[in-house]
């Protein structure tokens, strides 16, 4: 059974970057992010509570929210954190219908309780085994696969479209690996955090997790969020699982493996409807 410790901390971390993309939809409004990245006009930039909240979500996201998840990671595997993850496309829209007044389906919810009910059936499933072994070549060969996308956008002239799905794999794919890179890191040094910022697998997550926000705004230049968000969150899910094979040598669970499919499929569905 696994660590139920592990699994709220996790749901803590989801919750806490739900909430901080939340605060970054809410800032946009009111944000002209032309102005913003413009180093000419910086001195005569004028910080408006837009600009605070937004500023406020992105640390939520990306930096508060990876604590509780990196202590997480000790006691559960990457596939299931990523797969944990799903519940964030759950409190995004609930919260959004709180706080924003935007549209909540009755097909949200059903799908909501199949995540819920895929999650229980993964973390139950889950048994907790210590990382004794990392193939390296599986390793960086994974890490380094998503870019190979990169290979149709140079090779000839694509639409916009394509290349909004294009990018947005690659922010999946390396957003995938780096709960795998973050696993690896907190298990390699042994749980405390001295240990972790010893080890270098914790700058490549810091790295591989840059790129991952980095790919996501380019495809958001050349796409609708409708065909970018739902590629990016569903191979976030479950490319962490074709790792997990390969680095860790892990065996295969059909149950696990098809509920984290299951939780791809209804976060796509989800995200597509919205």
């Amino acid at each position: 059974m696994t660590n139920l410790w592990s699994v709220i901390l996790a749901i803590m971390g989801i919750l806490l970057h739900s909430i901080g993309i939340l605060l970054q939809k809410k800032g946009t409004s009111g944000i002209n992010f032309k102005e913003l990245i413009n180093l000419k006009n910086i001195k005569n930039m004028k910080i408006s509570s837009d600009l605070i909240i937004w500023v406020i979500g992105l640390i939520l996201a990306y930096n508060i929210s990876v604590f509780p998840t990196a202590i997480a990671s000790k006691g559960l595997a990457p596939e299931v954190i990523s797969a944990i993850s799903g519940l964030g496309i759950v409190f995004v829209i609930i919260l959004s219908h709180i706080f924003l007044k935007e549209e909540l389906y009755k097909s949200d919810i059903l799908f909501a309780i199949i995540i819920i009910v895929c999650l229980y059936v993964i973390c139950a499933a889950q048994q907790r085994k210590t990382i004794t072994y990392v193939d390296k070549t599986a390793f960086y060969a994974l890490t380094l696969s998503p870019f190979l996308l990169l290979i149709p956008v140079f090779l000839k002239k694509l639409t916009n479209k394509i290349k909004a799905v294009l990018f947005s794999s690659i922010s999946g794919l390396t957003g995938g690996v780096a709960y795998v890179i973050l696993n690896v890191s907190v298990n390699t040094g042994r749980g405390s955090f001295a240990g972790i910022f010893r080890s270098a697998y914790i700058y490549e997550y810091i790295i591989v997790g840059f790129i991952s926000g980095a790919f996501l705004q380019v495809a958001y230049k050349f796409g609708d969020i409708i065909h970018i968000v739902p590629v990016q969150m569903s191979l976030t899910i479950i490319y962490p699982l074709i790792c997990s094979y390969f680095i860790f040598h892990k065996s295969i669970s059909i149950v696990q493996n098809l509920s984290i499919l299951v939780i791809a499929l209804c976060c796509w569905i989800i995200l597509r409807r919205h």
